[in-house]
C-alpha cells in the first residue's frame, strides 16, 4: 500500500508561521525582561501565553497534512486558533473522472487555490490547497492521477487551468 504525505510549504503559510513564532519569541523576551524587573505576575502570564501559543502552533504545523493512499485522499482540518476553516476531507478515487486546479471563493470573499475532483455521477469536490506551494500542487495532482488510474484501471484526465479563468464559490 502506497502512502504519500504532503506537508504544507506554501510561501504565505510559512511566512505566517514565521511571524507567529517571532511574536511568541518577543512575548518570551518581554516576560524574561519583566522577571528581571521584578514584575513576576505579568511575566508569568506572558510566559504562559507564549508557551501555550508555541505548543498550539507546533501541533498545528505537525498535524496539518495531505495524505494520498491507494484508496483515497485525506486532508487534515484547516484551523486558525479556535476556529475550523475547513473540516477534514476524505475522498475516494471511485468514480473519479477529471482533476483540475482552480480557485474557490470562501466565506470571506477571498480566493484560495483548490483542486477540483469531478466524479462520474456528476458530483464534484474541492480540496483547499491554499497552504501548499505551486510545485506541491502540481505534484499532488500528478500523484492523485497516478494512484486513481492504478486503482480504477482507466485514465483520469487533468484539465488545464488558465490564469484569470473563472472560479467556484464555496459557502
Amino acid at each position: 500500500m502506497e502512502k504519500i504525505i504532503y506537508r504544507a510549504k506554501g510561501r504565505g503559510y510559512v511566512a505566517c508561521i514565521v511571524a507567529v513564532c517571532a511574536l511568541l519569541a518577543a512575548l518570551l523576551a518581554v516576560s524574561i525582561w519583566l522577571f528581571v524587573a521584578s514584575r513576576i505576575v505579568i511575566a508569568a502570564i506572558l510566559l504562559i501565553i507564549a508557551a501555550v501559543g508555541a505548543v498550539w502552533t507546533a501541533i498545528e504545523v505537525f498535524s496539518y497534512k495531505l495524505v494520498l493512499t491507494d484508496e483515497g485522499i485525506a486532508l487534515s482540518e484547516n484551523r486558525f486558533l479556535a476556529s475550523v476553516r475547513q473540516e477534514k476531507v476524505e475522498l475516494k478515487y471511485e468514480g473519479l473522472c477529471e482533476l483540475k486546479q482552480t480557485y474557490v471563493a470562501c466565506k470571506e470573499y477571498k480566493t484560495a487555490p483548490a483542486i477540483a475532483l469531478f466524479y462520474s455521477d456528476g458530483i464534484f469536490r474541492f480540496l483547499n490547497v491554499k497552504r501548499f506551494s505551486q510545485p506541491q500542487i502540481d505534484m499532488i495532482i500528478s500523484d492523485i492521477k497516478r494512484l486513481a488510474e492504478a486503482g480504477l484501471g482507466r485514465e483520469v484526465s487533468v484539465l488545464k487551468h488558465k490564469k484569470g479563468e473563472g472560479f467556484a464559490i464555496l459557502y
